[in-house]
């Protein structure tokens, strides 16, 4: 990816961050629910929005599949060399529930592959990103600096797990409690992985499905870091834009290969 691309999507996600913002900041979000009966709010169509648009302007030919908006068959999916893959607002319970873990997730995906993924995170006003063979960084007030994940702790240690606040699935709860040594840390959205790039949890274990824009761009932004994003137990690579959109259970680590995922 060119380095004026990157710039562009950078400005792009801080502009629909701004927006989510502006929603945050008011408050009594207005919510109401998709047909899932998962809930949506107006700062999730306004940043799907701006950057649905941002995106096809820049990038004409590579269409957008996103959470908000209505996904065509995997027919005609499958034909496509390359796509995106957007969340406009991971994290929409967070935003309700006023915690600040809530962010945009964007990801390049070539042949069901990831080869850039960005992570912006409204309230802090700071992005991570990656792009494949080239390393993740991590950008705040200009400034943009390359980042790596921290050592997986000995046996010994006591090992940092990131869970969910909302959605702990019993095999998930199960795995984690048979864990020793544990320091449990409850965090929003996408944002589990990216407290593993950011040095503060070691581990995200996810034994259930969830949506492949949940997890494409920390996937790679936390293997271009030096972790580890696997499928769970089978521990095989992960692919995109599958026909059902959703990703198996995985574990993420900081470290390819530690004690946890083997």
């Amino acid at each position: 990816m060119r380095s004026e691309d990157i710039q562009f999507i950078l400005a792009l996600c801080h502009k629909a961050g701004q927006s989510i913002l502006d929603f945050y900041h008011k408050g009594n979000a207005k919510v109401s629910n998709k047909k899932d009966l998962s809930p949506v709010i107006e700062a999730d169509l306004s940043s799907n929005a701006l950057i649905i648009e941002g995106l096809l302007q820049r990038f004409p030919d590579i269409p957008v599949i996103s959470e908000e908006n209505d996904i065509l068959p995997f027919a005609v999916r499958k034909k496509w060399d390359m796509c995106w893959l957007l969340d406009p607002l991971d994290g929409t319970r967070e935003f309700i529930g006023r915690t600040g873990e809530f962010a945009i997730n964007l990801a390049l995906i070539s042949h069901q592959k990831v080869i850039a993924g960005f992570v912006h995170i409204p309230v802090k006003n700071c992005t991570y990103y990656a792009v494949k063979n080239e390393g993740t960084f991590y950008v705040h007030q200009n400034v943009t600096r390359k980042i790596n994940v921290l050592p997986f702790p000995l046996p010994y240690q006591t090992i940092r797990v990131a869970v969910s606040r909302y959605h702990v699935d019993e095999a998930t709860e199960k795995y984690v409690n048979s864990l020793p040594n544990i320091e449990k840390t409850e965090v929003g959205s996408s944002l589990k992985v990216i407290e593993i790039v950011a040095g503060r949890v070691d581990m995200y274990p996810r034994l259930s499905s969830l949506s492949e824009w949940d997890m494409a761009a920390p996937h790679l932004i936390l293997e271009e870091a030096g972790g580890s994003f696997l499928s769970y137990p089978d521990l095989k690579e992960i692919v995109y834009n599958t026909e059902l959109l959703k990703v198996p259970p995985f574990m993420a680590s900081s470290k390819p290969g530690s004690r946890l995922v083997s």
